[in-house]
């Protein structure tokens, strides 16, 4: 009988107390791994841990904020010191925030890239020489399929998810002579914390998922599909088979996609009650 990829196996997860992270650990903690899991809410992070049966069943929590390097080097530090190596790092945290350019804020800016981009930075800063020095390991970095096709009312977070699919991809090729693998996930919309609370700017509080033509893709469902492509080592793993007709089609044509945007600013519009010239 074949080994699970991920039985018995070191697991560090960042953005782990929901969303995608916690699914990953749930997922994970079936396969045997041991899992490392860290994220900025202490308290929700302990009662993910909680949940799958703490450190009786191999499952440890780090605080960590990924603005902050030195929260960095002292989370890796005290992994390397407690178990010697990590198998698999998912460097997943992220945030969102929509709307269009001219309601979004250089604040909004500025949060997004100091925790989508600089924290995916910082984070293989930390483990990646570890990870070399041990000589083995696979980094899988979250982007999304806005990392990979330029989305309407998502400027700020399209670019910096597109900073992290190409940061990615140029790591991968350094990686290989390093003994080490390098994905970027892109998931289309799934059915997380986020997607349900990022906030939409210029448009009236309501939910606007339900206004979507399909609801959102169940988050086991994505882990699964996730873990497959790691499994497989992946350099570019694109989740739900929209995201996937998307990507094809910007590549096919750019200008259909820009048309499929235009009509997405255009219906912005129109929710807030602005008129279109």
């Amino acid at each position: 009988m074949t080994r699970d990829a991920f039985d018995g196996k070191v697991v560090f997860i960042t953005g782990a107390a929901s969303g995608i992270g916690r699914a990953l650990a749930g997922a994970l903690s079936k396969r045997g791994a041991v899992l490392l899991l860290a994220d900025i809410e202490a308290d929700m992070l302990e009662r993910a841990a909680w949940a799958l049966g703490g450190e009786a069943n191999d499952v440890h929590t780090f605080h960590l904020d990924v603005r902050k390097s030195s929260n960095w080097e002292h989370v890796a530090a005290e992994i390397y010191q407690r178990f010697d190596h990590v198998d698999y790092f998912f460097n997943n945290a992220g945030i969102a925030v929509a709307g269009l350019v001219r309601d979004t804020t250089l604040e909004d800016w500025e949060r997004l890239f100091a925790v989508n981009v600089l924290g995916v930075v910082r984070g293989v800063d930390a483990f990646y020489p570890r990870m070399r020095d041990q000589g083995h390991g696979h980094i899988v970095n979250t982007a999304s399929i806005a990392g990979l096709v330029p989305t309407s009312l998502m400027a700020a977070y399209s670019a910096s998810k597109h900073a992290v699919v190409a940061f990615s991809e140029t790591l991968r090729a350094e990686a290989k002579s390093d003994g080490l693998d390098v994905s970027v996930v892109c998931p289309g919309i799934i059915d997380t914390p986020m997607a349900h609370t990022t906030e939409l700017r210029g448009a009236p509080d309501e939910p606007v998922l339900s206004k979507l033509p399909k609801p959102p893709f169940p988050v086991e469902e994505a882990v699964q599909q996730m873990l497959r492509g790691v499994e497989r080592k992946r350099g570019i793993i694109v989740i739900t088979r929209d995201a996937n007709l998307l990507w094809r089609l910007y590549r096919t044509s750019p200008e259909a996609m820009l048309r499929m945007n235009v009509k997405t600013v255009r219906w912005l519009r129109r929710l807030a009650g602005t008129k279109t010239p």
